[in-house]
């Protein structure tokens, strides 16, 4: 596992969260998921615990800001 801190620019990540099946833009809830994403994380320093990189080259990740881990709330949340 590769930790890093990044400030948070979700709408050019190239990133996928590991563990959680999120919409696409186009799909059902894929903007609201976006938002909730962009409400959790944008402006801040986001913790980024690389877990591995998939077919297309995307990083997998868990993503902690503040201490929430995105991925899991994206879950809780309904999102994903």
């Amino acid at each position: 596992m590769i930790r890093s801190k990044f400030f948070a620019t979700i709408s050019k990540s190239k990133s996928v969260y590991n563990g959680v099946d999120t919409p696409e833009k186009k799909q059902a809830f894929g903007q609201r998921a976006k938002s909730f994403t962009a409400q959790l994380t944008a402006g801040k320093v986001v913790d980024v615990e690389t877990t591995d990189t998939d077919k297309y080259g995307r990083t997998v990740a868990v993503v902690i800001v503040d201490g929430v881990n995105v991925n899991r709330a994206l879950v809780e949340s309904g999102y994903a």
